[in-house]
């Protein structure tokens, strides 16, 4: 059990608009339960790199879980190492 509030990074294709909505009314209902949630239209700024964002996230020691969203066709390229996405 934790002593504070808990906090998750979620990363998602950024390919669909449909995957972006969903993510963000995920994301906007945890914060309502009272999750902290790090998301890149949140939390990433303007000029900001967002590789570099997403690898700080990952190594973030305050972050206690992290949740990924996909859709088929970012499944797809990984599966078959295609658009940099499984490189």
């Amino acid at each position: 059990m934790l002593d504070r509030t808990p906090k998750i990074f979620i990363s998602y294709s950024w390919g669909s608009n449909n995957t972006k909505t969903i993510t963000k009314e995920l994301a906007t209902s945890l914060r309502t339960d009272g999750i902290d949630v790090v998301l890149d239209i949140w939390d990433l700024k303007l000029g900001q790199d967002k590789y570099s964002f997403m690898e700080r996230c990952v190594i973030d020691h305050e972050i206690d879980k992290f949740l990924i969203m996909c859709d088929r066709s970012y499944a797809n390229k990984a599966d078959s190492r295609k658009g940099g996405v499984g490189n």
